[in-house]
């Protein structure tokens, strides 16, 4: 038996034509908010690595401080 197209066929293969469009700039937007995420948690690690060494460097010289102020007495 042959099958034949109706008119609601159409728009069910049109509806699905638009929902594969939609579908696939989805996931180009989320490609590029992956990039960007990358990019951010660089930046994020790199600022921590900063911070790390400025707390070191305080703790350094706190230390230090004390150290020098206990020997003096």
């Amino acid at each position: 038996m042959e099958r034949v197209a109706h008119a609601g066929d159409l728009d069910v293969c049109q509806g699905c034509a638009v929902l594969e469009a939609r579908v696939d700039a989805m996931q180009s937007w989320q490609e590029k908010q992956n990039g960007s995420l990358v990019r951010i948690e660089e930046k994020v690690d790199g600022l921590k690595t900063w911070m790390l060494g400025v707390l070191a460097t305080a703790l350094g010289s706190a230390i230090v401080t004390i150290l020098g102020l206990a020997l003096k007495k």
